[in-house]
């Protein structure tokens, strides 16, 4: 369910929407069109960002990220543009931050802290019927999947192919968890949206940790707290607006919700890392196997799921 407030009474009109994706909370602010423009292209954003949850939703047995999960160490599956394009990234990333942003890192979580599903059950038949969603991880290496021992259990051992778009695992334990990379895509493809609808003055915030802005926070001297999602904005206030007019744009204020830091954002993005967000944390080290003992980090970018990578890379190398 989406919502929407909007304010007629400024100038110029601001509206605010908000609703539930990725286990998390989508805010968007709008300014400058009017009403009924920006209930339409609310409407086009929830629609988008909805589809990209249902695609890239791993915990969802309906999901293309979890047939991929269930059938490419078996066969070569057909995937859609916008996974292909994030598992091609996911690969280009991996090997620009040395190993250190890794889709795959929960494969080897589990395979190092529970062992194979196969080594748990009776039988395959058995395996198979306790994890349907994981029935490449219950056939034996005896039955034609490479060893493991050959292979490296990372993005390399993601085979990706074109004519047409198809990915095949060459493990039999590989899982892609997209996690904030599929949240960083969405952002991209909501700021492609907006611009192709000519909003020339916005603000996204994805989860409290993917953000996106663009054009100038609405008033004089303004700011915005985006990660507490206020929806009356006209009386946000923030220390550092006393010093915004010094500069020619003012562009959109952003304050960490633990007060640690604030950041203006002109025309950019802005990606928070940190293993607060999730109960036990979730950012592993590659390198070590273990959570990263750290709050948080952040990263001013010109994409959000170039923010992803590198803040989740930073986070890792200056806990």
């Amino acid at each position: 369910m989406v919502h929407f407030r909007f304010q007629p009474a400024a100038v110029p009109p601001v509206g605010y929407a908000w609703f539930g994706a990725m286990h998390t909370r989508f805010d968007l602010v709008m300014v400058g069109p009017g009403e009924a423009i920006q209930r339409e292209i609310t409407q086009q954003v929830y629609d988008r960002v909805k589809k990209l949850d249902g695609q890239l939703n791993r915990f969802s047995a309906g999901s293309e990220v979890a047939n991929v999960n269930a059938k490419a160490a078996l066969e070569d599956v057909h995937i859609s543009n916008d996974l292909y394009y994030l598992l091609e990234y996911a690969q280009q990333a991996f090997e620009k931050t040395g190993g250190l942003f890794d889709i795959t890192i929960q494969s080897r979580k589990q395979k190092e802290g529970t062992g194979s599903l196969f080594e748990k059950h009776s039988s395959t038949e058995a395996c198979a019927a306790s994890y349907p969603g994981r029935k490449q991880s219950c056939i034996p290496p005896a039955q034609g999947i490479l060893s493991d021992t050959k292979i490296p259990l990372n993005p390399r051992a993601i085979v990706l192919q074109r004519d047409p778009l198809r990915v095949r695992f060459l493990h039999p334990q590989l899982q892609i968890d997209l996690g904030g990379l599929a949240k960083g895509y969405a952002v991209d493809q909501i700021r492609q949206l907006l611009e192709d609808a000519r909003v020339e003055h916005y603000l996204i915030s994805f989860g409290n940790s993917s953000i996106a802005a663009k054009g100038d926070q609405p008033g004089k001297k303004p700011t915005v707290d985006a990660l507490k999602s206020a929806p009356d904005l006209s009386e946000l206030q923030s220390p550092e607006s006393k010093n915004a007019g010094l500069s020619s744009r003012v562009g959109w204020k952003i304050a960490l919700q633990n007060g640690s830091a604030a950041y203006q954002l002109i025309d950019e993005c802005l990606t928070v890392s940190g293993n607060d967000t999730q109960p036990g944390g979730h950012i592993i080290d590659p390198r070590t196997g273990k959570l990263v003992q750290a709050t948080s980090a952040a990263v001013k970018t010109n994409t959000a799921i170039e923010g992803e990578a590198l803040s989740t890379t930073h986070f890792i190398t200056h806990p």
